[in-house]
């Protein structure tokens, strides 16, 4: 329904203003595990390291109740969303190198996959994990030497394989990769495109065996001046695309000097949430990440209501038309790239579902 009331502000306990709010409630739910699935790479922070609490002001005490059980619980949390945190299993140490420029590859300890594997399968949560394969954006000539370890992988690991792969010969790795990252079903190499989406006919059967793809980066992890909009339209475009996911190469990056420098730049390059005054506080990037997964979850929701609605035969036509032009739009994209499109096309979607649900 509707609701309508006012905000009414104060400033040093005296009246300042007041202004209305309408605020629309939606009669469905976004799921409880994000439909997309999305992973993060590089994490620059670990929550049981204390350093990392002590950068936000907090005391001893209060840093050793939190460090606790800060990391399984952030594991577990993240897994349960469907935002899967990158884990190197395979003996790559790249915290090590990296630690002092704050930040770091896997938030599980590398080298220990199977005490990893115990918690994961303790936790129900291994179909959601997959560990990175140690040949990042690997070339062609690369894929022997692939196949080789992802063999030994499987064999002694039940963790699935995410490789991050930019080439072409893909076909010796049909069974040893579950996660395909950086791969377009749409490459010529994949086979002969077939509808709706125009998938090669070999990534069509890879999906069909269980197979992943996940596109790679967003802009809204990268440069501050970088308008939100577009960045959040990539998702709308991994809709229309039918991936699985989207990798996002960092989230957190924290130094010394984080408010001055990250990465290579001061624009704040791959961090999204800092250390502040009062905790960890995150900033208008991530939470236009956040609304972009969600936008996923709303086309994803709409799909299914209006495959339902056409099934029962009810659905007014129109609305059924309206709703399969919208979700099968390769070019969807294209159509909310600024703030306006955005909320107005979400609105539209939202109305639909309500409609079509009747």
């Amino acid at each position: 329904g509707l609701y309508k009331g006012t905000v009414k502000l104060a400033l040093n306990g005296k009246p300042a203003g007041e202004f209305p709010v309408e605020i629309k409630v939606n009669a469905f739910a976004l799921p409880r595990r994000a439909t997309l699935r999305c992973s993060t790479g590089m994490v620059g922070w670990r929550a049981n390291r204390p350093d990392n609490w002590k950068t936000l002001g907090l005391g001893d005490e209060e840093i050793a109740a939190i460090t606790k059980n800060a990391m399984d619980s952030y594991r577990r949390l993240i897994l349960e969303y469907g935002w899967t945190p990158t884990m190197f299993f395979g003996g790559v140490k790249l915290w090590e190198e990296y630690k002092d420029v704050g930040r770091g590859i896997s938030v599980f300890a590398a080298g220990k996959g199977k005490e990893n594997e115990e918690w994961l399968i303790k936790n129900n949560l291994l179909k959601y994990a997959f560990t990175y394969a140690p040949f990042d954006e690997h070339t062609d000539g690369k894929v022997p030497e692939v196949v080789e370890w992802a063999k030994k992988w499987r064999a002694e690991n039940k963790i699935p394989v995410l490789d991050c792969y930019y080439g072409s010969n893909v076909k010796p790795l049909f069974g040893l990769v579950d996660v395909w990252l950086g791969q377009s079903p749409l490459s010529s190499w994949w086979g002969k495109p077939t509808g709706p989406l125009g998938w090669g006919h070999l990534a069509v059967e890879r999906k069909k065996a269980g197979d992943l793809f996940m596109s790679c980066n967003a802009s809204l992890q990268w440069h501050v001046e970088f308008d939100p909009a577009p960045g959040r339209a990539q998702f709308w475009d991994d809709f229309a695309a039918g991936v699985d996911g989207r990798y996002v190469y960092s989230t957190c990056r924290w130094t010394d000097d984080v408010y001055k420098k990250n990465w290579t730049t001061g624009n704040y390059m791959g961090c999204l949430i800092y250390p502040g005054p009062h905790g960890i506080t995150t900033c208008i990037r991530m939470e236009t990440l956040r609304d972009a997964v969600e936008d996923y979850d709303y086309l994803a929701i709409l799909r299914d209501t209006v495959g339902k609605a056409e099934a029962a035969g009810k659905a007014p036509a129109a609305l059924v038309a309206e709703a399969k032009a919208i979700i099968g739009d390769p070019k969807l994209a294209e159509k909310v790239k600024t703030a306006e499109n955005i909320n107005r096309m979400r609105n539209r979607v939202a109305d639909l579902i309500e409609k079509l649900a009747e």
